[in-house]
């Protein structure tokens, strides 16, 4: 089974998340923009 590994993520702007992300998806980029996560905003 091929694994899918995202290639963006998108979180709010908690401090655990750049670490935690560049451990177990190092090659995904990580938006925390204001309203990033939200598609009706």
């Amino acid at each position: 089974m091929l694994a899918v590994r995202p290639v963006e993520v998108t979180t709010d702007q908690a401090a655990a998340y750049p670490r935690i992300l560049d451990e177990l998806l190092h090659d995904a980029c990580h938006i925390d923009a204001w309203w990033a996560n939200s598609r009706i905003e």
